[in-house]
């Protein structure tokens, strides 16, 4: 079968940066939105190029949504015993985390994610956890970090690999992806917290960069100028080491 664009692209991807081997253990975290749909489906149809040893999809409900995130582990479910796949649900409690360490949801969902993450691979066997971040995605973490005066760690944006985590579809936008499904066919849900502006990453998805893509591709110069800025962390360390 001819491969498509988006699968020579995201093939290539993998490959430049080894985030997938011969022989791994995945485990594909998968929420039920458009991305990780798309990237557990990917990595199924592709697993004779990729060649891992074993895939099992996991899913985190945060348990914040009521009807909604039973709605969405439902979803999941599902969708993955129609490719051939078992579930692993972690049922968290991401309330009651918030609340006992003093953060807010965003962030303690955040570690609450890591922290099962963690356990997977250090407790469960897998050598490594596929999560479903794009270039979208990564713009808009750039863009939150300036606006939180971050150091240059900071606005290095999201990395194809950190340890155990990997990242197949971060050379993607949320529009390739979209394309991706609706071609595919393949149903996802929607988290309508998303869409609430009052957060400030969902406000620079929805108003501000939209708006900055109508005169720049600010998603692609974003990622250029992270880019950069990795590179020139990378000389700066090897000049150090030579000294």
């Amino acid at each position: 079968m001819k491969k498509t664009k988006f699968a020579i692209d995201v093939l290539a991807f993998i490959k430049k940066h080894s985030l997938i081997e011969m022989g791994d253990n995945l485990a594909v975290s998968v929420s039920g939105g458009a991305d990780s749909i798309c990237l557990l489906h990917f990595l199924v149809k592709h697993k004779h190029v990729l060649k891992y040893d074993s895939l099992t999809c996991i899913h985190i409900n945060h348990n914040l949504r009521g009807a909604d995130s039973l709605r969405d582990e439902a979803f999941v479910t599902r969708f993955a015993k129609s490719l051939g796949l078992e579930t692993i649900v972690f049922s968290e409690d991401v309330g009651a985390y918030c609340k006992a360490h003093n953060v807010s949801i965003e962030l303690g969902a955040r570690e609450v994610r890591q922290a099962v993450y963690k356990k997977l691979v250090e407790s469960n066997g897998f050598s490594k956890v596929a999560l479903g971040h794009t270039k979208s995605d990564n713009a808009e973490t750039i863009l939150f970090n300036i606006i939180r005066g971050a150091g240059l760690r900071g606005v290095m944006g999201i990395q194809p690999r950190r340890e155990h985590l990997v990242r197949p579809l971060l050379d993607k936008e949320r529009r390739d992806i979209e394309n991706y499904v609706k071609v595919n066919n393949l149903g996802y849900v929607h988290d309508i917290s998303n869409d609430n502006t009052h957060h400030t990453r969902n406000f620079l998805r929805h108003e501000i960069i939209p708006l900055l893509n109508t005169r720049y591709n600010v998603t692609k110069t974003l990622t250029m100028f992270a880019n950069n800025i990795k590179y020139e962390i990378e000389n700066m360390k090897e000049t150090n080491e030579k000294l």
